[in-house]
């Protein structure tokens, strides 16, 4: 009787590790998911900096060009039409 414990503690044993083989692997796909989600969040904060950073450049540009066209008008030297 005792080698037919033996065999039953053993396949309890094997169970009880392939459950906790299984328990770690989906925990790793949940990790690996979150992570993936940490990435794109990443990205898509990144992204939404260089559009802000781009629109500011742009903003900058056009009264930058206010500034120079109205400096140009004033002066009276450079004709902006055939420029």
């Amino acid at each position: 009787m005792p080698a037919k414990a033996n065999l039953n503690k053993d396949t309890l044993l094997l169970v009880n590790l392939k459950r906790q083989v299984q328990d770690l692997k989906d925990q790793i796909y949940i990790k690996d998911a979150e992570i993936l989600d940490y990435k794109k969040t990443m990205k898509s904060t990144k992204i939404k900096e260089m559009e802000v950073e781009l629109k500011t450049y742009m903003t900058e540009c056009l009264r930058l060009r206010s500034v120079t066209e109205t400096a140009v008008k004033l002066s009276g030297e450079i004709d902006l039409k055939k420029a």
